[in-house]
């Protein structure tokens, strides 16, 4: 289908992702905090079966790292918090006595015994509020002083209050960690060096607070976290030896202008998602701009300075693939031969599935082999710029639809103009494109003018990954050249021209040659990278002493 369109899918999940998380994060938050930290006082105490992880290693990777000291900060804070709220309220409750007899004496002696009887009631509504609060304070600190206790007991240590002891607790609830305890202990060796149970605490914690923050519990991820961290550790170690032997371990001038590039471009693409995600129809341009940036740093962790910083963390990884792959050529035998194999496996999957088809060729695959009844269609999409106005229009459809056309038509026709005022501005963005169109300009060049992007993909009438209302008006086309009207979706407006017909079954390999060579060396660069590696660690001969953390 194109890029655009795997966007607008992703983004639609993600949108729905981000709303079920919203209503849990509501939910645990009506929680008392008392029960909250009793809760993880009983994860402590009772620590749940060891389950094997299954988040993918490349998310896990890619995920921004928080420093140790960044991590604990939560706990010590809020023991801290605790303390301050007990406090706070008692002063508050002082504050209100005094302020109410004065405030009762004040407006009796002025507007009588009504008023003061009113004073009154506020004044016991305002005690009474202050008293709650003394009482969640009380309980919270009570709560937290016995899970900080039993983690104590679990470690062997006390826990000190803002000392580097607080180990293992990059999020609020890492029932469990202090099984894995920080000491100066040798944890692994290979090839001459050493791994020290200091420095895979840091890297333990790091990782385990992301999965928490994921929404894996630390009995999932206990049983193999503390060997996955390890191995991976070791084998940067003997990774990063060899990138220096080779000289491509340190940052060159023209490594920093590409890494501030791509951080940039890597930041623009969530900046993106995130200002559909803030816009309201008051904000300005620039009021959108702050808030998205706060969304991605609040939420996500996420700044053009982490992105970076990550990506100059790992660059020399990118650079040593560049230099062990840089001599992998492949030649007509081994392309022919790929060809062959994607042929067989094509031909066997997409007639078993026309959905693998339509994926396959969304996801940029060299297709090799077409189903009938498919067309070529090129459309721009000029879409709501905001998640907020995608998910009012899907709300408003959602009560047209559950009207009767003759017993609701006044609350129907209310509806239905609701639901054309979102979509009339892009409308006249879309019929301006259409008569650019019909003055003899193309589709690409003009898109770009009227705010809206294009793609292209393959789409039949019976295509599973395409919204109905495309897949109509693609079909209903006649001839290749032929241009759609303005068509509504849940995500804005598009317009739809017929480009050719897709020739059924196999593609000849002329037309793939240079599209197939690119990925056969690709797929062998990869498989030279992975036996130098395989060969560098078997030299290195890693040993690992994890019984030493326990």
């Amino acid at each position: 289908m194109g890029e655009r369109k795997e966007r607008r899918l992703r983004r639609e999940a993600e949108a729905a992702a981000e709303k079920d998380r919203i209503e849990q994060e509501k939910a645990a938050q009506e929680q008392p905090e008392a029960e909250e930290a009793q809760s993880e006082q009983a994860d402590v105490q009772q620590p749940a079966p060891e389950q094997p992880v299954e988040a993918e290693r490349d998310h896990r990777e890619n995920a921004p790292r928080r420093a140790p000291e960044e991590e604990a900060a939560p706990v010590r804070k809020r023991r801290r918090r605790a303390k301050i709220n007990l406090q706070a309220a008692v002063v508050l409750l002082v504050f209100a006595l005094l302020m109410g007899v004065v405030l009762g004496y004040v407006l009796g002696r002025s507007a009588g015994e009504t008023r003061a009887k009113e004073a009154e009631a506020k004044l016991a509504e305002l005690t009474a509020a202050v008293e709650t609060e003394q009482q969640q304070a009380q309980q919270e600190q009570s709560a937290e002083q016995a899970n900080e206790e039993a983690l104590a007991a679990l470690a062997g240590e006390a826990l000190a209050s803002d000392g580097d002891t607080d180990l293992l607790m990059g999020a609020e609830d890492l029932s469990g960690a202090a099984d894995v305890q920080a000491t100066d202990e040798v944890v692994a060796e290979f090839g001459g060096g050493e791994l020290m149970a200091s420095e895979v605490i840091e890297e333990y914690n790091a990782r385990l607070a992301r999965y928490m923050f994921e929404g894996y519990s630390e009995a999932e991820v206990s049983g193999t976290l503390l060997p996955e961290v390890m191995e991976d550790m070791v084998s940067e170690r003997v990774l990063e030896s060899h990138a220096k032997e080779l000289g491509v371990y340190e940052l060159s001038a023209s490594d920093e202008q590409q890494i501030a590039a791509e951080a940039q471009r890597r930041y623009e693409e969530q900046l993106s998602y995130a200002r559909s995600l803030v816009r309201t129809g008051e904000m300005s341009d620039a009021e959108v701009e702050a808030a998205a940036q706060s969304y991605l740093l609040e939420s996500e962790g996420v700044s053009r300075e982490s992105i970076e910083a990550e990506l100059r963390a790992s660059w020399w990884m990118d650079k040593l693939y560049d230099a062990l792959t840089a001599n992998v050529s492949v030649g007509s035998g081994e392309i022919m031969t790929a060809y062959n194999e994607a042929l067989a496996d094509q031909k066997e999957r997409f007639l078993a599935s026309a959905e693998d088809y339509e994926a396959a060729q969304a996801g940029g695959d060299v297709i090799v082999y077409n189903l009938p009844g498919y067309r070529r269609v090129k459309m721009v999409g000029i879409t709501f710029d905001s998640f907020d106005a995608m998910t009012a229009v899907d709300e408003l459809n959602t009560q047209l639809a559950a009207l009767d056309a003759s017993a609701d038509a006044e609350q129907i026709a209310q509806l239905q103009a609701q639901i054309d005022a979102y979509y009339t501005p892009l409308e006249e963005k879309a019929d301006a494109l259409l008569q650019a169109l019909a003055s003899g300009g193309a589709l690409e060049s003009l898109s770009g003018q009227y705010g809206g992007e294009t793609e292209e993909g393959c789409v039949c009438a019976d295509s599973s990954l395409w919204t109905q209302e495309l897949v109509d008006a693609a079909m209903a086309l006649a001839s290749p050249g032929d241009v759609s009207g303005i068509v509504r979706t849940g995500d804005g407006v598009y317009i739809l021209q017929y480009v050719e017909d897709v020739p059924e079954g196999t593609v000849a390999m002329s037309e793939v040659y240079d599209a197939l060579s690119a990925q056969t060396r690709e797929t062998a660069r990869y498989l030279a990278y992975e036996t130098q590696i395989n060969a560098w660690m078997e030299e290195a001969n890693p040993k690992y002493y994890p019984e030493r953390m326990q």
